[in-house]
């Protein structure tokens, strides 16, 4: 069977300390890809350079996998990150290491579907070329 053109949305939850977890998409479209990196700019020159956006290195993967996480505020009510802004200023207001613990488990999550998809495209009886004409 041919693997399709398209991403499949698809999630995954992933345990975090103390009961938590988090939910990421488990690929991204070419389409979140090219944000997260457009992100990453602040400025692009007429000469090329770029200036780098400092404040997202880190957080554009983050933000770009993340869908839903069991997180609560102080009160135990549940942080909502159903738009855009809302994870931003949610991501911001984390503790950094706790920042830290979900852009581990974002990484290796990472790893682990781009690990998956190699397998994917090796294993026998898959082809990522065209027939010829």
């Amino acid at each position: 069977m041919a693997r399709s053109w398209f991403v499949t949305p698809e999630t995954v939850q992933v345990p975090l300390p103390e009961g938590q977890w988090i939910e990421l998409k488990k690929r991204l479209t070419a389409g979140e890809a090219r944000k997260a990196m457009a992100s990453l700019v602040s400025e692009v020159r007429t000469d090329g350079r770029m200036t780098p956006n400092l404040e997202m290195v880190g957080k554009a993967e983050l933000l770009a996998y993340l869908v839903d996480w069991s997180l609560t505020d102080a009160q135990g009510k549940r942080v909502p990150i159903d738009t855009a802004g809302k994870k931003l200023a949610a991501i911001d207001n984390l503790d950094e290491d706790r920042y830290t613990v979900i852009a581990d488990a974002v990484g290796e999550h990472v790893k682990a579907m781009t690990a998956e998809r190699e397998a994917e495209k090796n294993a026998p009886g898959t082809s990522t070329t065209s027939e010829p004409t």
